[in-house]
C-alpha cells in the first residue's frame, strides 16, 4: 500500500507542477495556488481514563478541502470532524476510559476524482503503546529466514528458543477453525500472532483444552514451519495451557484496508464498517459447500471471508445474512494473494444476522413411487421453530411433525397406486408461527419400466451440472439408493422446443461435445436379460445424426464398457428429435446395468427409458468386480501417438505418480499437472495430466493413484511435443500421501527432452549477461543459457508468476521441469529455489530512493530506505541534492546531504530553502561505520512554477519511431479524449483509443496498450472521457502492431481523468480509412448484400461491406460480448467505428450497437444457411439436409426444383434428387430459400453426369472465415461439414485467407464418399507458406499412399496421386515438417 501510495502521490505532484498550463489535478476550477496540509501535532496520548495527557486536538491547515480517514480505532475514537474546508480547522478527540492500551491511526488526506494525493497521519495512543512480545519476535524469525520456503514444503523450525509463552487468540469451537489454534503476544501491533496447525490435536471437541484468553507455553524445539497458502503455520507445536484465570483479548480495531495489508496474520481482529455484498444476502453464513462470503467495505474495498460447510460449523448454518453495515470479527488468515477473515463464534458475525424469520421448503412436490412404504423427503431451512400438520388427502404418513432449525420430513405412501394416472394424495403446511409454507404430495403410477427419466418435473432456471441437480424423476423397477447419475461436461437445461409434446417437458439432459452421461448400478432380475434402452435425442438445434452419439454398457461395476449399436427412428412431427433405439441381449445375467451417453458433437436427451424386450445383439458384460490392471507412466509414453486415443476400451487401468510441479509459481500451461514416476531417474517417466479442473488442486510432493477409466481416458503426444494424458477427473485420484522428496535428475542439456515432465538439474549451466528471468509476470520469457558448450533455453509460460527477480553472469546448477519446444529440451524453472544459483549470492545491502513528494516553490519531501542491512552498521541515513540541468548523470559537485533525523530502514527528510522554478536532482543516501556511502539511484522533480512536464500531442507521437522511449530526461503530457467504448469491448484486452479532442484530421488517434488489468484496466474509462495523461520519462514507449501506434509503459496512476468532452465521428470514404487510424469514422450509404452475425464467443466476425464502389472490412473482436450472436441485415446506411488496420488496409470496428444501428435486424432474417452448396454422384438419391439460422422467422418458402425434391420443416431444409442421374451432363439448379416477411438465400444443388472417368470432384477454398472449418485448431479430431461433406482435421484451423495445417502432426481428412474412390488431390498453397513445407497423403492407419512432395513454393498447385485408393474411404493430408498453408483443395473420385 505504500508503494502505491507514494505512486499515486508522485503523479499527483507531476499533475499539479505546470500550473499555468494544465488543470489542476483537484477537483475544483479555481486556482488556489500548489496544494499544502499541514496537521499538527502528529501524535496525541491519552491516560487509560480517557483524559488527554497534551493535547487532544490537532490543527489542520490547508488550501484544499480535506477528509479524515481511519485506518484503525474508528470504534473508540471520535473526531469533532471528519472533513474540512480550506483554511485553519481544530479537530478534538474524545476518548472513553479503557483498561487496555491500544493505539489509532488516522489519516488527513487531500482528495482529487482519483484518490488521496496528500495525506498527514496521526496516531492517537491510550495507556502504554503495545511491546512486541515473544511471538512478534518469533514471527519477525520467520519472516527473515525461512520467507523462501514456498507454501506445501515443511522445514525444522531451527529456532534459537526452546520455548515461549503466548495467549490463546482463538480455537475451533464452532468448526469454521478446522485444525487451528490460534496464538499471540495479545497486543495490538501486527505480526505478534502464529498459527498451529494439528488437524488430530486442534479439533472442534478438543477446543475445550484449549480456552481462548489462556497463557500457554509453546514447546518449539521439535516445531517445523508449514505454510500453506502463504498464510505462516507450525506443526510439532507442544502447547502447554496454564492454570491462569484467561486474560481478556486486546481486539486490534482495523479498516478494510489496513486489515488487506496482511499484516495481521493469525491474529483475532473487528474490521469495521462492512456490508455484505447483496448476492450473500438472505443466505445462511455456511451452507452445504465450503465457500467465501464477499463484504464490502470504505472506498472500494473489499474484505472475504471463508466459511466451512454447515456440517462441520452448524452454529453458522443456522444464522442468515442480513443487509447492514457494522464490524465483523475473527482470525485474519491468507490464502496465497487472498486475505481471508475467519469468523470463529457466531457472534462475530451479529451484526449481519438477521432475526427475521426465516422459513422454506424444498421441494415442495415430492413424488412418491407406485409401491406401499415408498419414501420421499423435504427439506425445511428455518432459523426457529416449524411444525408439519396435514391439510388435506389421505394415503400417506409424514415424520417427525415440528422441529427447530433446519430439518429434514419424511413422506410415506400408506398405499400402492394401482392406477393408471399419477394420484395427488394431498397437501402439508409447515409454519413458523409467521411464515407458513405448502408441499403437495404426489404418487407415480405403477412403472413396468426398469428405469424411466425425464429429468425433472420443474424447469430449471439455469443450466445445473448433472452431479447439482436434485429433481430427477428416478423411476423405475431398478432405481435403487445405489443407482446414482453421474457424467463429464453434462447439465440439466431447458428442453429445446420439441414440435410436439410426444417428447415431455420442462427439461432435458444436454452432453456437451465429448462429455459423457453415466446411469449407474440399476438393479436387473435374474431373468431380464432381454433389454431395450430408447430416448429422445437432437443434436445442437439439429437432428442427430448416426455416428453423433455412443451408447456403452458396463456390468455390476461400472468399470468396463462395451459399445453397443443402436437405431435412429423417427418421431411423428418431430423435425430435430429422434427416438435412439437399442435392442440388446446380455449374454450373461448381471445383477447391475450401467449405461453410458457419450456425444460427439453436442446432444440433447429426454425420455429415457430402459424396459424388458425382444431381445438383439448379444452383449458380453463382466460379471463381478471392477477389472483393473496397473500400467507405467512408461508403458503410456510408449504408446503414444499424435491422435488422442483411448488407452484402454476395456479395463481400468491404474498408476502412481508424484506431483512434481508448482502451483504456486504456475509455470506451466493452465490445465497442465505434471507427474512423475515415484523416485525415477530413467527417461519417458513424466507426463502431464491435463484437465482445466484440476488445475491447481495438488500440491508439490503429494503421491497419487490415478485411475484411467476404460473407454474414457485418453492419451497423446500432443503437438510432437508433450505427453499427456486427458479424460480423467478429480474422482478418479486418490492422493495416497503427502510431501514426498522428488529429486531432480542430473542430465546434459543434449539430453534434456528425454526426461520430459520430470525435474532435471543441468551442472555448470552458464548466464554470460545478467537480466530478469520474467521481466513482467505472466507474460512469454525465455531466457538463453549454455552449459558443456551447448546453449538451451529457460522457459517462463505466460501463466507463471514470481519469476520477476534478477540474475547475475555467473555459472551454477540450474533445475525446472524438462519440456520440449520444437524438437528441443527446455528447462521450466519450478519456484525460485530452482534458479537460487543465479541470485549472486548473499544479499548486499541496497539503498532504494523514494519519489519526491509536497513539491512547493521552496520546498519538498524526500526519502528513501534500505534493505539486507544492519542499521547498527550505519551511522546516518538521508538524501542528497543539487541542482541538475539536463543530461543523464548529475554532476553531485556542491551537492548537499540532508540526514533524517532519526535513522530507520525507511525514511523522509522535509528540505527546503530551494529555489522555484528550478530542476534538482537527488538520490537516497547510508552512510556506514567503515567503507564507502551507498546510493540509490537518482530521481529528479522540479519546484513549482518550473517545466516539471512538457506537453506532447498526438501528432507528435506518431512521429516517434517504433521501439523507441518517448523522452529520455522529462516527462509528458498527453490530453486527450477516449474515443473508443470501453463497454463494448471491440478491442485487444488492454487497448483504449484516444484522440486529440475535436480534431477532424487524420493522424490525430493513438491506442494506449497495457494488457495488465492490475495496472491498467480499460474498463476503468468511459467514451468521452477527458484525460491528463503522464508519458513517464524513459518508461513510457511507442510501440506498433498491425500498423497502428500505440503507448505503452502506461498505468493507471498515470492517468487523470478531467471530465467529459463529446466524441464526434468523421465520415471518411473507405479508400482513406487507414489515414484515420485509431480514430472515429463514419462511413456513409455502405451497404451488404448479405445478412449474418456480427460475432460469436467463440469466433471473430470480418464482414465484407461497399460503399461507392469500394469494399472495406467491419471487424467485430469475439471478446465484445455486446455483439456475440446478434445478427445484422442485408441493408444500407451509415456504420461507425475505430479505424483499424489489417493488411495495410483501414477497417472498420464498430464501438456499439449505436454504431451499427442501421443494420439493426426488425424483420425474419436468415443470416446463414448450412451448407451453401450440396453435391450428389449421379446414382446417389440420398436426402441431405441444409440449416437455416436466422431470428424472427414466421416460416420459410422454397423454390420450384425440376430435378430436386425440397422440403422444410422448422429451420430444417431437406434436399434429394428425384432419380439417379443417366446422361452425361451434370444437373445443376439453384434453390432459393425465402423467410416469409423477410429475405432470400440460395443453395446451389448439383447432381454429377455419368459421363465414365471421374465421376466426382470436390473443391474448396478456405480463404475467408466462413469456410466451415474452425479458427481454432483442435488438439482431438474434428468435423467440419462443408458443401454436404463431412471433413476432418487435426491440428488444423482456418486462419485469414488461408487454410492452416500445423508442421509434423497436422492433417486434412478428406470426405469418404459411398461407392466413389479417391484417385488425385491437389492442393494450391498461400502467398504466405513457408519454403520448407511438405505434405504427404496417408491413410487413417498412417500408411503413406502418395510421397511427401515439397510444397513451399507460393501460390502452387501440387498433385498427388494416391496409390491403391479404396472406395469409401478417407486419406489425411499430412502436414510433415513446417506450418501448410492451403487455398485451394481439389478431391477428384472415381
Amino acid at each position: 500500500m505504500k508503494k502505491l501510495n507514494l505512486l499515486r502521490l508522485l503523479f499527483g505532484a507531476m499533475f499539479l507542477i505546470a500550473a499555468t498550463a494544465f488543470t489542476s489535478c483537484v477537483d475544483d476550477n479555481d486556482d488556489d495556488g500548489m496544494p499544502y496540509l499541514e496537521v499538527a501535532p502528529e501524535a496525541l496520548t491519552f491516560s487509560a481514563e480517557g483524559v488527554a495527557e497534551g493535547a487532544s486536538a490537532v490543527t489542520v491547515k490547508s488550501n484544499r478541502p480535506w477528509t479524515l480517514a481511519f485506518e484503525s480505532g474508528a470504534d473508540w475514537v471520535t473526531p469533532s470532524a471528519t472533513d474540512g474546508k480550506a483554511g485553519t480547522t481544530e479537530v478534538e478527540f474524545s476518548i472513553p476510559a479503557s483498561n487496555e492500551s491500544r493505539t489509532a491511526t488516522l489519516s488527513f488526506q487531500l482528495k482529487n476524482s482519483y484518490g488521496a494525493y496528500f495525506t498527514k497521519t496521526v496516531t492517537i495512543q491510550q495507556g502504554e503503546a503495545p511491546v512486541a512480545g515473544a511471538v512478534s519476535e518469533l514471527v519477525a524469525f520467520i519472516k527473515d529466514t525461512h520467507a523462501g520456503v514456498e507454501s506445501g514444503n515443511t522445514v525444522p523450525l531451527g529456532y534459537s528458543k526452546a520455548s515461549i509463552e503466548a495467549v490463546i487468540l482463538a480455537n475451533n469451537e464452532y468448526g469454521n477453525n478446522f485444525g487451528k489454534l490460534y496464538v499471540g503476544d495479545n497486543i495490538s501491533l501486527p505480526n505478534s500472532a502464529i498459527v498451529l496447525y494439528d488437524t488430530k490435536e486442534f479439533t472442534k471437541a478438543n477446543s475445550v483444552n484449549y480456552p481462548v484468553g489462556k497463557k500457554v507455553t509453546l514447546e518449539l524445539s521439535g516445531a517445523e514451519y508449514s505454510p500453506f497458502g502463504n498464510l505462516r503455520e507450525l506443526k510439532g507445536v507442544t502447547v502447554t495451557v496454564s492454570d491462569d484465570d484467561p486474560v481478556e483479548l486486546v481486539i486490534p480495531s482495523l479498516s478494510a484496508a489496513t486489515f488487506n495489508s496482511g499484516n495481521y496474520q493469525g491474529q483475532y481482529v473487528r474490521v469495521n464498517d462492512l456490508t455484505p455484498q447483496s448476492a450473500y444476502v438472505g443466505e445462511a453464513w455456511a451452507t452445504g459447500a465450503k465457500r467465501k462470503v464477499v463484504l464490502d467495505g470504505p472506498s472500494s474495498t473489499t474484505v472475504q471471508s471463508y466459511m466451512a460447510t454447515a456440517t462441520d460449523a452448524p452454529d453458522f448454518g443456522m444464522l442468515y445474512i442480513k443487509a447492514a453495515t457494522g464490524p465483523m470479527l475473527g482470525t485474519a488468515e491468507q490464502n496465497f494473494n487472498n486475505i481471508q477473515l475467519i469468523p470463529t463464534k457466531p457472534s462475530d458475525v451479529a451484526a449481519f444476522v438477521s432475526n427475521d424469520p426465516i422459513l422454506s421448503v424444498d421441494p415442495e412436490t415430492v413424488s412418491l413411487n407406485a409401491a406401499a412404504g415408498s419414501t420421499g423427503t423435504f427439506a425445511v431451512t428455518s432459523n426457529g421453530d416449524w411444525t408439519v400438520a396435514k391439510a388435506s388427502g389421505d394415503g400417506f404418513t409424514f415424520d417427525p411433525d415440528k422441529g427447530s432449525q433446519n430439518g429434514t420430513v419424511t413422506i410415506t405412501a400408506s398405499k400402492a397406486n394401482e392406477t393408471n394416472a399419477e394420484v395427488t394424495l394431498g397437501t402439508l403446511t409447515v409454519t413458523d408461527g409467521t411464515n407458513t409454507k405448502t408441499v403437495t404430495v404426489k404418487q407415480k403410477i405403477a412403472s413396468s419400466d426398469i428405469l424411466f427419466e425425464n429429468f425433472g418435473t420443474n424447469p430449471v432456471s439455469e443450466n445445473t451440472d448433472v452431479a447439482q441437480f436434485n429433481d430427477y424423476l428416478r423411476d423405475g423397477s431398478g432405481v435403487t439408493a445405489q443407482t446414482t447419475y453421474t457424467g463429464n461436461k453434462a447439465s440439466i437445461r431447458k428442453t429445446g422446443a420439441p414440435d410436439t409434446d410426444a417428447i415431455s417437458g420442462p427439461n432435458a439432459l444436454w452432453v456437451a461435445s465429448n462429455g459423457y452421461f453415466d446411469v449407474n448400478k440399476l438393479k436387473l432380475e435374474s431373468g431380464e436379460t432381454k433389454l431395450q434402452i430408447k430416448f429422445a435425442a437432437m443434436a445442437s438445434n439439429a437432428a442427430v445424426g448416426a455416428s453423433d452419439i455412443t451408447l456403452s454398457l458396463s456390468g455390476n461395476d461400472g468399470g468396463s464398457w462395451k459399445t453397443v449399436t443402436y437405431e435412429l427412428e423417427s418421431i411423428a412431427g418431430e423435425s430435430k428429435y429422434k427416438w435412439v433405439i437399442c435392442n440388446f441381449t446380455l449374454k450373461t445375467a448381471v445383477s447391475e446395468l450401467s449405461l453410458r451417453i457419450a456425444s460427439s458433437v453436442g446432444t440433447r436427451v429426454d425420455d429415457l427409458s430402459v424396459t424388458t424386450g425382444a431381445g438383439g445383439q448379444e452383449v458380453d458384460l463382466p460379471t463381478s468386480g471392477v477389472v483393473t490392471e496397473p500400467i507405467t507412466i512408461p508403458e503410456i509414453v510408449n504408446a503414444m501417438t499424435g491422435t488422442a486415443t483411448v488407452i484402454d476400451n476395456d479395463k481400468n487401468r491404474t498408476f502412481e505418480a508424484v506431483v512434481c510441479g508448482d502451483k504456486t509459481f504456475h509455470n506451466y500451461p493452465n490445465g497442465y499437472n505434471y507427474l512423475m514416476t515415484p523416485g525415477s531417474s530413467d527417461p519417458k517417466n513424466g507426463i502431464v495430466l491435463y484437465n482445466f479442473d484440476l488445475d491447481g488442486k495438488f500440491e508439490t510432493g503429494d503421491k497419487i493413484k490415478v485411475t484411467l477409466k476404460a473407454g474414457t481416458a485418453k492419451s497423446q503426444l500432443y503437438s510432437n511435443s508433450v505427453y499427456q494424458i486427458s479424460g480423467v477427473t478429480e474422482a478418479d485420484i486418490e492422493v495416497l500421501s503427502q510431501n514426498n522428496a522428488i529429486t531432480p535428475v542430473k542430465v546434459a542439456p543434449t539430453a534434456i527432452q528425454n526426461y520430459f515432465g520430470m525435474p532435471v538439474t543441468v551442472e555448470n549451466t552458464t548466464t554470460s549477461t545478467g537480466g530478469v528471468w520474467q521481466p513482467v509476470p505472466e507474460t512469454l520469457s525465455n531466457v538463453t543459457v549454455s552449459s558443456a558448450g551447448t546453449d538451451f533455453v529457460v522457459n517462463f509460460n505466460k501463466m507463471a508468476t514470481g519469476f520477476d527477480f534478477a540474475y547475475v553472469a555467473t555459472t551454477g546448477t540450474i533445475s525446472g521441469i524438462a519440456t520440449i519446444f520444437d524438437g528441443k529440451g527446455q528447462i521450466a524453472p519450478r519456484n525460485a529455489a530452482d534458479l537460487a544459483a543465479f541470485n549472486g549470492g548473499a544479499a548486499t545491502p541496497a539503498v532504494t530512493t523514494a519519489n519526491a513528494s509536497n513539491v512547493a516553490e521552496t520546498t519538498v519531501t524526500l526519502g528513501g530506505s534500505i534493505a539486507n542491512a544492519d542499521l547498527a552498521d550505519y551511522s546516518a541515513v538521508g538524501v542528497e541534492y543539487v541542482v541538475f540541468a539536463t543530461g543523464n548523470t548529475p554532476d553531485w559537485t556542491g551537492s548537499v546531504k540532508v540526514p533524517a533525523a532519526t535513522k530507520a530502514a525507511t525514511w523522509t527528510v522535509d528540505v527546503t530553502g530551494l529555489t522555484k522554478e528550478t530542476q534538482y536532482a537527488f538520490r537516497a543516501y547510508a552512510t556506514p561505520n567503515t567503507g564507502d556511502i551507498l546510493y540509490g539511484d537518482h530521481k529528479t522533480f522540479i519546484t513549482t512554477g518550473g517545466g516539471s512536464v512538457t506537453a506532447i500531442t498526438i501528432p507528435e507521437l506518431l512521429q516517434i519511431a517504433k521501439g523507441s522511449v518517448i523522452s529520455e530526461s522529462q516527462d509528458k503530457v498527453l490530453t486527450a479524449v477516449v474515443c473508443g467504448d470501453p463497454t463494448g469491448n471491440n478491442f485487444s484486452f488492454g487497448t483504449l483509443y484516444v484522440m486529440t479532442e475535436g480534431a477532424t484530421e487524420g493522424g490525430n488517434g493513438i491506442v494506449i496498450y497495457n494488457n495488465k488489468s492490475a495496472d491498467f484496466n480499460v474498463a476503468d474509462y468511459a467514451l468521452g472521457d477527458r484525460l491528463k495523461i503522464t508519458l513517464q520519462a524513459n518508461v513510457a514507449m511507442m510501440d506498433e502492431y498491425n500498423g497502428v501506434k500505440q503507448i505503452t509503459g502506461v498505468t493507471t496512476y498515470h492517468v487523470e481523468k478531467s471530465g467529459t468532452a463529446t466524441v464526434t465521428p468523421i465520415n471518411v470514404a473507405p479508400a482513406d480509412l487507414a489515414s484515420f487510424v485509431s480514430m472515429p469514422a463514419t462511413v456513409q450509404q455502405a451497404s451488404t448484400a448479405k445478412a449474418g452475425v456480427w460475432c460469436t464467443a467463440s469466433s471473430n466476425g470480418n464482414h465484407t461491406f461497399t460503399s461507392g464502389g469500394t469494399n472495406f472490412t467491419v471487424n467485430v473482436n469475439k471478446r465484445a460480448t455486446v455483439f456475440q450472436d446478434i445478427p445484422y441485415a442485408a441493408a444500407t446506411g451509415n456504420i461507425t467505428g475505430i479505424v483499424t488496420m489489417y493488411g495495410g488496409k483501414g477497417q472498420i470496428a464498430p464501438r456499439n450497437l449505436n454504431d451499427v444501428e442501421a443494420f439493426k435486424v426488425t424483420v425474419p432474417t436468415i443470416t446463414e444457411v448450412t451448407p451453401s452448396s450440396l453435391v450428389w454422384t449421379a446414382n446417389d438419391t440420398s436426402e441431405k439436409t441444409v440449416t437455416i439460422e436466422g431470428v424472427n422467422f414466421n416460416g420459410f418458402t422454397l423454390s420450384s426444383l425440376t430435378s430436386f425434391n425440397a422440403s422444410v420443416e422448422g429451420t430444417t431444409v431437406k434436399i434429394s434428387p428425384k432419380a439417379v442421374n443417366t446422361s452425361d451432363a451434370e444437373l445443376k439448379e439453384t434453390l432459393t430459400i425465402t423467410a416469409n416477411g423477410g429475405n432470400s438465400v440460395t443453395v446451389t444443388l448439383t447432381q454429377n453426369g455419368a459421363s465414365s472417368g471421374t465421376k466426382l470432384t470436390i473443391t474448396i477454398t478456405p480463404t475467408t472465415a466462413d469456410s466451415g472449418f474452425p479458427a481454432t485448431a483442435p488438439t482431438t479430431e474434428a468435423t467440419a461439414t462443408i458443401d454436404g461433406y463431412v471433413w476432418g482435421l487435426l491440428n488444423a484451423k482456418q486462419n485469414a485467407g488461408y487454410l492452416m495445417i500445423n508442421g509434423t502432426n497436422g492433417y486434412l481428412a478428406t470426405p469418404a464418399v459411398p461407392g466413389s474412390t479417391l484417385k488425385t488431390i491437389k492442393i494450391t498453397t498461400s502467398n504466405g507458406i513457408s519454403a520448407s513445407a511438405k505434405v504427404t497423403i496417408k491413410d487413417t492407419s498412417d500408411n503413406i499412399v502418395s510421397p511427401e512432395q515439397a510444397v513451399g513454393d507460393k501460390n502452387t498447385e501440387y498433385t498427388f496421386n494416391l496409390t491403391n485408393p479404396a472406395a469409401g474411404v478417407s486419406y489425411r493430408i499430412n502436414s510433415s515438417n513446417k506450418n501448410t498453408q492451403l487455398v485451394k483443395v481439389e478431391l477428384s473420385y472415381e
